[in-house]
């Protein structure tokens, strides 16, 4: 009979150190993904608050659905249950779901890393102690309840009738997160599909014409002589993307020289803009600035030099440099961004624009970049231009500010890219994916300058996608012609807009290699996709004289992987969380953490107090 007691004494005291770990682990973990949450919570809902006066209703409402139903969703099954395996495998998923919302929105966004080392530091530091609170509650849920099961009741069937009772006391709380969740899911399904919104948006083309130009070869042989004469009528402005990295070689001279002048002497209403690449990286960015800039002074003494009067200016492609890796292995450049080295190439850049203003004032210049560079006008700060290694309008001197929106990607079938044919149902990027960043570009340069002379815009890939000669188009379900109308219908939302100059790419066919496929993709250029007498058609649609009736596109989602919010409002998302730098952002993330383990304490407490209570009740009756 004592050796009984004493193994009933002994297992007692197994079970208790058994279910003292698995508690401990369980308040573990209920903190780290409460910081998590309460992370996420702060970095998608203020930005999306934030962004309310730019952004269109409805996705403002959407975003707002989208992620009030993750968190809430994730904080009400995270915390239903923690007494029993099924409990900590819910709270195991509401990790994942977490942990891939933090890498979209830190983890994948690593060049940012030497500019706010603060972010990534706190980004590993979370998920490094979420990856351990989830293989907790995985040996809890999976092995420890297990065993703890055979310890305290050898019937299974007890055990099972056990986990039920405590599911049941749980009723309403249980019931409570299926309603919770089941309306909160439900609707953010809902609320993300267009016929839900139905909601048109007006677009007014302004009564003007703007300056057509195309990104091109500047070789005149890749032309008809029919094609020259209609860029010569129509007054084309032709961007050369294949300008040559060094001027210097007497055949490069030449022959550039030779390029230019035939097509003045021949062609004397083409006007040239010469776009000058990064001579080692190609893309334009701020770790070649003084090589970049010493490449536009020699090219505009070479055009004063030649007499090439027909050279009207220079257009910067601000990208990411090409094959980083040769330029760090080969070329011994230091690639990743740089606060001190983005500082220096700002002011780099307003000497060269002295320097222009004095010798070259007549001279355009034309700075071609992306939208996010707009969004961060917009929040007043630097964050998005210095991780990105821009100098866009941080340097107000530019003449001309070109987004690249390019709702066409170069898919398809050689040569001319027409494929996939879209259904209703598998939309494309539509309008509004155009509408919206165009939007913002133009808040942003009338915030800069106070109107938006200096807007241009990026329209491409011609014969892509959207813009294939026989991929049938749909507006709100119905058909609408094909990609040269939606070509039309965004060059209309550009005069919208009033942009002076619209730049569409591409004016000839080239052809792209697709490493993955081991194929060319193909961008097709408009006389190859519709013929010579694209032109003149072109000219017709967007400057005769229906080009000024209204029309309506229509809102549609468009959902951004990463940061899982809507369309191009991703990057208040990312301006916002770049914020959490230096001082400010280490006494937030101390608050968080802080804020989060006093909460767990007291909730435990209340807990603790509330089964005293119920104690004493229960032994009183």
């Amino acid at each position: 009979m004592e050796n009984i007691d004493e193994e009933k004494r002994n297992n007692s005291k197994k079970v208790t150190g058994l279910e003292k770990y698995i508690n401990s682990t369980s308040k573990f973990s209920k903190v780290v993904l409460n910081i998590a949450l309460t992370f996420l919570a702060i970095v998608e809902l203020v930005p999306i608050l934030k962004s309310y006066e730019y952004a269109f209703f409805p996705d403002f409402i959407t975003a707002l659905v989208l992620w009030s139903a993750l968190i809430v969703g994730i904080v009400v099954w995270s915390r239903l249950t923690y007494n029993n395996w099924l409990g900590q495998c819910i709270n195991a998923l509401a990790h994942v779901g977490a942990f891939f919302l933090i890498n979209g929105m830190i983890l994948k966004k690593e060049e940012a890393f030497p500019v706010f080392p603060m972010i990534q530091i706190f980004g590993w530091g979370l998920t490094g102690f979420m990856a351990l609170s989830l293989l907790f509650n995985l040996i809890n849920g999976l092995f420890l309840f297990p065993i703890l099961r055979n310890q305290t009741n050898k019937n299974a069937k007890e055990w099972f009738n056990k986990c039920l009772t405590s599911i049941r006391e749980k009723k309403r709380t249980v019931i409570s997160a299926l309603i919770i969740t089941g309306l909160l899911g439900s609707a953010a399904l809902v609320i993300t599909q267009p016929a839900v919104w139905n909601t048109p948006i007006k677009i007014k083309p302004k009564n003007y014409t703007p300056e057509l130009a195309f990104w091109a070869s500047i070789n005149t042989s890749l032309y008809t002589a029919t094609q020259k004469d209609e860029l010569n009528e129509h007054n084309i402005m032709i961007i050369t993307y294949d300008t040559p990295r060094n001027i210097t070689p007497p055949s490069t001279r030449t022959y550039f020289k030779n390029m230019i002048a035939t097509w003045n002497n021949s062609y004397p209403n083409v006007k040239i803009m010469v776009a000058i690449p990064a001579p080692e990286g190609g893309f334009v960015w701020d770790g070649e600035t003084p090589e970049t800039i010493q490449l536009a002074k020699d090219y505009l003494n070479f055009f004063d030099e030649e007499h090439l009067d027909n050279v009207v200016g220079l257009s910067f492609d601000w990208e990411h440099p090409n094959n980083e890796t040769r330029l760090e292995e080969e070329c011994g450049i230091n690639t990743l961004a740089n606060e001190s080295r983005n500082d220096e190439s700002r002011e780099q850049w307003h000497e060269f624009f002295n320097w222009a203003d004095d010798n070259y004032p007549d001279m355009i210049m034309q700075n071609v970049n992306y939208v996010g560079s707009s969004v961060d006008i917009l929040d007043g700060d630097r964050d998005i231009t210095q991780r990105e290694r821009y100098n866009i309008f941080d340097v107000p001197r530019w003449d001309e500010y070109a987004p690249m929106i390019y709702r066409g990607s170069c898919d398809g079938s050689d040569p001319y890219g027409d494929y996939p044919y879209w259904d209703p149902e598998d939309r494309p990027d539509p309008h509004y994916g155009f509408y919206v960043p165009l939007y913002l570009h133009s808040q942003a340069v009338e915030q800069v300058y106070g109107n938006t002379d200096r807007l241009g815009v990026y329209i491409g890939i011609t014969n892509c996608t959207c813009y294939g000669r026989d991929v049938i188009q749909f507006q709100n379900g119905e058909e609408a012609g094909f990609g040269y109308d939606a070509l039309v219908r965004d060059t209309l939302i550009a005069k919208h807009f009033g942009c002076p100059r619209i730049t569409i790419f591409i004016l000839n066919t080239v052809k792209d290699w697709d490493d993955e496929h081991e194929s060319y993709h193909s961008m097709g250029g408009v006389f190859d996709t519709w013929g010579d007498s694209f032109l003149d058609e072109f000219n017709e649609s967007i400057n005769g004289p229906s080009s000024t009736d209204e029309f309506n596109i229509w809102y549609e989602p468009v959902i951004d992987g990463d940061t899982f919010t809507m369309s191009y409002y991703e990057f208040f998302v990312i301006d916002f969380l770049y914020n959490f730098s230096g001082l400010f952002g280490l006494v937030m993330f101390a608050v968080i953490i802080i804020f989060n383990i006093l909460f767990e304490i007291y909730f435990q407490k209340k807990k603790r107090i509330g089964s005293s209570l119920h104690s004493r009740s229960s032994s009183s009756d």
